[in-house]
């Protein structure tokens, strides 16, 4: 895995919080160059897709609802700080649960 506090910080909280949002994961991958970091998860009705980017620190999440095809960006672009990461990783934990209530 390339070294990036960035792609560290997102699989962290990737490993310690996608049980608990129910989330399957199909697939992660890292590369180096440019480094960056892809997830795919799974839900009952959702597909989840989340990159991270050492450059920049970006971060970006969407959900796929399955029945409809419609897809929701959650989040996308920098983040600046390793706290704003943190941050835009509840935002998404906090939509997927709300869109789960649905």
């Amino acid at each position: 895995m390339p070294d990036s506090e960035t792609l560290s910080t997102v699989a962290r909280w990737l490993d310690d919080n996608a049980s608990s949002l129910g989330l399957v994961e199909l697939r992660r991958n890292t590369i180096s160059d440019p480094a960056k970091l892809h997830a795919r998860y799974e839900t009952g009705d959702f597909l989840v897709s989340v990159t991270a980017w050492a450059q920049g620190a970006c971060l970006d999440i969407d959900i796929l609802e399955k029945a409809s095809g419609r897809i929701e960006v959650i989040i996308q672009g920098p983040c600046g700080e390793q706290s704003d990461i943190l941050e835009r990783l509840n935002v998404f934990a906090k939509r997927l649960t709300a869109l789960r209530r649905v």
